[in-house]
């Protein structure tokens, strides 16, 4: 992952070399994301008298929020109880269900985690999606062949989504083959009886698209685009649900005024306990259903019943504000110094005007419509004795974001407790309420845990399958496993400008916390004695026998990308008439690698003094090569991807890893 100039070798090899010049010792803390009265340990559990235990393959409701925080409902909230922020989560989810109090997620970003998640638990290097917008993520690069739909839909559930899907969808529907059934308003992936997803993520939670149909198990379909085809609908709909869309959810879509919109959070709400009135009719059918809200990612509107929520919010919590940041990588120092400006109300946080405290307290204000829907949905599922036991809930969010910790305002991203931390809830039929301690991956591991209670079995999901994860059934069935010593964490930084940072890869156990970014810079924190990570401990020479226990679970070979220099576009320059040699390099996946030009299909256009493609006289050998004697002087921008002889169990093809490139051709002095 950490992309070197070198023409051999791989991350593990990089971070060994570190290991003769810099070790660290730490250690971890239990966090304080516990219930009170949890005692430590691997798994704590209080054994009350479950609902009986379900018969036959259960049905399945996922909840999945976008941007919470794990505190948000347990542990340490800012300021507030955690019954307070999500009363009807806490007492009917973690109430009544086993809560995880140290789940994460290995990717901390929108994209990459769900896309882990929605594909059955493969990480982000086998699903291809690295980031959250092409060509190295975003809906694009999800292959949606082999997903839970399918996978689910295969088995006899019928499968509905809500909400958000990826980052990008909307760029789908050029994928749709030209006989592909229904209209061009949208692209229904594969493996959904009902398919409903904003056609962009809103910037405005009262001004929306709806992209809506249903698919086969075997391929992607045309969908209606909501309000722009709604002179279609009774026949598109009509068709769709001949094909098996429950009709309950389209009576709820023809009932929604798109002259008045309702708030986004009210619909998301109606259309999942249609969901829930569908499952009724049909009670013998399990259903799988996925509700993937927007809140409390920005706009972060609440409904206005709750604007007056939680009146003169102010968050100073954990490592709010640190002071001493010359322990943190010169990246984290850079977006640190608008911190203090901003909170002096010199420089603006968002271009609404709001401070931070009053949209990070807007964000626990959109939750109250979100915990109300939970309300409804577990309402509508304890009054039906056909769908009560037989039921799973499972709560959880995408990832986690800074609120001030390290003076870092809204950013994801990042190797920090914040970030990578969020809240995972499970309430299942036969299974105790509790606690369980243990360091569970949500986006991966709950992958596996859907696939094993749609009634495959762990022998299946790690050999046909060959999910990359763990499921969750046999410690909440009370077996006391131990699921992993380690968490492999990782980020493939962007190139988008409120998104700029550089690639990293952490390793976190149960003490340690190491992080490497691909600027060779370190971090290493000892979570017990420091759990809000205030200070890093990698420039400690008494530490090195730590960071030589850590580095080598730096296991690369899911890591491929591009060498360092590619960090900025600009390469070596070159001058007409002269020869020129470049050979591009990658670190990580299973060389031998490959390289190919792609410029002009995959990416935009270069800025307006450089010209596209390689400059004229050069070449890209397949061996990333680049070479001959450039013909005139110039600026050229060009696109390159590089892939490598791996197979992905996911969907069958090579890791991959696309960056661009821009040679100057000047005459010489």
């Amino acid at each position: 992952m950490t992309p070197r100039a070198r023409s051999s070798g791989t991350l593990l090899s990089a971070v060994r070399s570190l290991v003769a010049a810099v070790t660290v010792l730490l250690a971890l803390a239990f966090l304080s994301a516990c219930r009170p009265g949890a005692a430590a340990g691997p798994t704590v559990r209080r054994q009350d008298s479950p609902r009986r235990a379900a018969t036959g393959r259960p049905n399945i409701i996922l909840i999945m929020t976008d941007d919470q925080r794990w505190d948000s409902i347990v542990g340490e909230s800012p300021g507030l109880s955690p019954a307070a922020i999500m009363p009807h989560v806490q007492e009917l989810l973690v109430g009544e269900g086993v809560l995880f109090t140290r789940a994460f997620v290995s990717n901390p970003v929108c994209c990459p985690s769900r896309a882990s998640l929605w594909s059955g638990g493969f990480s982000s290097h086998h699903t291809g999606v690295l980031t959250n917008h092409y060509p190295n993520g975003g809906a694009l690069r999800f292959h949606d062949e082999k997903t839970l739909a399918t996978l689910l839909r295969r088995r006899g559930y019928r499968t509905i989504f809500i909400g958000r899907y990826l980052n990008e969808y909307e760029h789908l529907t050029r994928l749709l083959p030209a006989d592909s059934p229904g209209l061009r308003g949208g692209y229904i992936p594969p493996g959904w009886n009902a398919f409903i997803a904003y056609s962009r993520f809103p910037v405005d939670w009262y001004d929306y698209s709806i992209s809506a149909g249903s698919s086969s198990v075997d391929g992607p379909s045309g969908g209606i685009l909501l309000p722009d085809e709604t002179a279609a609908f009774d026949a598109f709909i009509q068709d769709s649900i001949d094909r098996g869309f429950p009709a309950p959810l389209a009576r709820g879509l023809r009932s929604i005024d798109f002259g008045r919109k309702p708030h986004i959070s009210e619909i998301e709400a109606r259309l999942s306990s249609q969901a829930i009135d569908a499952a009724a009719e049909e009670p013998a059918r399990p259903f799988f259903l996925i509700l993937s809200t927007a809140a409390p990612h920005g706009p972060a509107t609440p409904v206005e019943a709750d604007e007056d929520r939680f009146p003169d919010f102010a968050y100073r919590g954990r490592a709010w504000g640190e002071e001493d940041l010359s322990d943190k990588p010169s990246h984290i120092r850079e977006k640190a110094k608008k911190f203090d400006d901003i909170h002096a109300g010199i420089a603006r946080h968002r271009k609404d005007g709001r401070s931070p405290d009053q949209f990070y307290g807007d964000q626990l204000r959109s939750l109250q419509a979100i915990d109300r829907t939970v309300a409804e949905l577990v309402r509508r599922v304890e009054s039906n004795p056909q769908l009560r036991e037989r039921t799973v809930f499972i709560y959880t969010s995408d990832h986690g974001m800074q609120w001030g910790e390290h003076k870092l305002l809204g950013d994801k991203k990042l190797p920090y407790e914040e970030s990578i931390r969020v809240p995972l809830v499970i309430r299942m039929p036969g299974v105790p309420k509790g606690v369980i301690s243990q360091m569970v991956a949500s986006d991966l591991d709950l992958g596996a845990t859907i696939l094993h209670l749609a009634g495959y079995s762990e022998a299946e999901i790690r050999e046909d399958i060959r999910s990359d994860v763990h499921s969750l059934l046999p410690i909440l069935r009370g077996e006391q496993r131990q699921l992993r010593s380690h968490l492999l964490l990782q980020d493939f930084g962007s190139s988008k400008k409120r998104q700029r940072g550089p690639a990293w890869v952490a390793i976190r156990n149960e003490r340690w916390k190491y992080i490497l970014y691909d600027t060779q810079e370190e971090e290493l924190y000892d979570l017990r004695r420091d759990p809000f990570e205030m200070t890093s401990l990698h420039d400690r020479e008494d530490q090195r026998a730590v960071i030589a226990r850590l580095a080598p679970l730096m296991d690369d070979r899911g890591l491929i990308i591009s060498q360092p220099e590619w960090r900025h576009p600009r390469l070596p320059p070159a001058s007409p008439g002269r020869g020129y040699r470049l050979q591009l390099q990658a670190v990580g996946g299973e060389p031998p690698y490959s390289w190919f030009d792609r410029t002009g299909k995959m990416f935009s256009a270069p800025p307006d003094e450089c010209t596209s493609g390689l400059p004229p006289g050069l070449t890209l050998g397949q061996g990333g090569l680049i070479s001959g004697i450039p013909l005139k002087s110039g600026c050229f921008q060009f696109a390159v991807v590089v892939e490598d002889s791996s197979i992905s169990p996911q969907h069958g093809g090579p890791q991959s890893y696309a960056r661009v490139g821009r040679i100057r051709v000047r005459d010489a002095e």
